[in-house]
């Protein structure tokens, strides 16, 4: 079965979130998505037009997820929206994908798992959970 990705997005990190965030608004983003919803945020989706964009604190990279990001830029990760996280992390794995972290929950009701491309590039494959 082919893995269909749909809607990349950029996902970089940010040591300041209400700066970076701050500095899209000015592009005219408007908020789609965050986590935690209440509170002070790890990851919010701005969007600009028809481009999704994610940018998440290093903190919450180490904290979620065990990953450390680098404190210097270039810090970002290509998402990867799929049908199914864990087929999709399987079949990555099955064509030699370094694994970085395995499949598991990133916000309640999203699955998403990291792999790395050949250069060590941080893929995040990401979807809506189904029932486990």
């Amino acid at each position: 079965m082919p893995i269909v990705f749909a809607y990349p997005q950029p996902n970089p990190y940010a040591a300041d979130l209400r700066r970076t965030l701050g500095f899209y608004r000015r592009f005219g983003s408007t908020e789609k998505f965050r986590v935690p919803r209440k509170g002070s945020p790890d990851l919010v989706e701005p969007k600009l037009g028809s481009f999704n964009l994610a940018v998440s604190t290093l903190g919450a990279l180490r904290r979620a997820h065990g990953l450390v990001g680098g404190e210097r830029p270039p810090r970002g990760e290509l998402v990867l929206w799929v049908r199914d996280v864990d087929a999709a992390f399987s079949s990555w794995k099955a064509v030699g994908a370094a694994t970085l972290s395995p499949p598991d929950d990133v916000g309640g009701s999203l699955g998403g798992a990291w792999v790395a491309d050949p250069e060590g590039n941080p893929v995040q494959l990401v979807a809506r959970w189904t029932a486990r």
